[in-house]
């Protein structure tokens, strides 16, 4: 990651010993408060962990990139680098699904070749630090709670000429997030929104995600008098984004006078390049591809909730007494334990542990079936290649 200099009043609050908070610490106390202590209490690094790593790396890329001193061809050769010096030590994906590591792969990959570097000016890793009022009328540093924070990059809004707003953007390179997920995930944006607002004066109109792993399928219905075309989106992993729009371009095919086999096969070969450049002139402009910015949209009571949210968490935290008894873990069971298997970053914790050792039977198993789908496919690969031995 790219060095960064200690903001001065940064440093002040830390020189008073005042606690400076920030979007990840508090989601850490909501996500496992046994890690929270670990990082937060004892300062005990967790490993990193390989979406992490590839996360950093990106990041820094992109920011490279919107300052001219990258292309994205390096940045596609730095990715795939990462992947194979983190398998190197060890850090790899998670084996299920078995086509986790391909599909991120294929997705990013995918992003690297066809992302359309925006046209714009753009700010990118702006520090802010936020202040939230303790009490009804502060005075001192300490009458305040602080957040700092990293804005990944802002971009102007201008109107007939004239600066209005600026947009807010966050590099993701995770997976898509659930309805149920959307406010916690949300909430960083929030915090972003606020502390820009407050630090610089200037209001923020919108915020979103780029979403480099997806785009938006795009494709315009047929209309009629009544009701004039629409353009319709889905979002798509990038792998898949041509292959969600076949059986439409099969059917234009055909009224264009291909018959059925001869459509299949044009389109087939799209698919199978996930690529519509060949699409003919009249076709282009009813069916693309877009890179995903996905929007957050907000008011005034998803901005009350957000600072509701840091005043009780933080409320939480400096009323807990810091005994290992106090912070519990995050409960393992067999249908939730991805975070602590992959994300969490300390296999030697000791919940995970007993937890492994509770379930020493089932994890044979699994071992057990592994070994034996592997034995299977080698064997099958084996008997495939016979039939082309002389």
């Amino acid at each position: 990651m790219t060095e960064r200099k200690r903001n001065p009043k940064l440093q002040e609050l830390f020189d008073k010993g005042i606690p400076v908070y920030s979007y990840s610490k508090l989601c850490s106390w909501h996500g496992c408060k046994y890690n929270y202590y670990q990082a937060y209490i004892l300062h005990s690094r967790s490993k990193d962990n390989i979406y992490n790593s590839i996360g950093t790396v990106v990041h820094d890329d992109l920011e490279k990139i919107y300052h001219n001193e990258q292309t994205l061809r390096q940045a596609k050769k730095n990715f795939n680098n990462t992947i194979k010096e983190c398998e190197d030590k060890g850090i790899k994906f998670p084996s299920n699904p078995p086509t986790t590591k391909i599909n991120y792969i294929k997705n990013m990959n995918h992003f690297f070749d066809n992302y359309k570097i925006l046209n714009t000016q753009m700010q990118t890793e702006q520090f802010v630090l936020y202040k939230i009022p303790k009490i009804e009328k502060p005075k001192d540093d300490e009458d305040y709670i602080w957040v700092q924070m990293y804005v990944d990059s802002i971009m102007p809004i201008y109107e007939n000429g004239e600066f209005k707003s600026v947009i807010i953007n966050d590099w993701k390179t995770s997976s898509k997030f659930t309805k149920k997920e959307l406010l916690d995930k949300g909430r960083q944006l929030i915090i972003y929104k606020l502390g820009v607002e407050q630090m610089t004066g200037v209001p923020v109109s919108k915020v979103g995600w780029t979403m480099l792993k997806y785009v938006y399928s795009c494709y315009k219905t047929k209309g009629s008098k009544a009701n004039p075309p629409k353009t319709k989106k889905s979002l798509q992993q990038r792998k898949d984004g041509v292959k969600f729009l076949k059986k439409r371009l099969v059917d234009e095919y055909i009224k264009m006078g291909y018959d059925t086999i001869e459509a299949e096969l044009t389109v087939g070969k799209m698919v199978n390049n996930n690529d519509l450049s060949s699409l003919p002139n009249e076709l282009k402009n009813k069916y693309w591809i877009e890179d995903c910015f996905l929007e957050y949209e907000f008011d005034d009571e998803i901005l009350e909730e957000c600072n509701n949210w840091i005043k009780n968490t933080v409320k939480e935290i400096e009323n807990t007494q810091t005994n290992v008894n106090n912070f519990p873990p995050k409960q393992i069971t067999n249908d939730d334990n991805y975070f602590c298997f992959n994300l969490c970053g300390r296999p030697d914790c000791i919940h995970l542990l007993k937890y492994k050792k509770e379930n020493a039977n089932k994890f044979k198993k699994e071992q057990k079936t592994k070994e034996i789908d592997n034995k299977l496919k080698n064997k099958i690969t084996m008997d495939i290649d016979s039939l082309f031995k002389k």
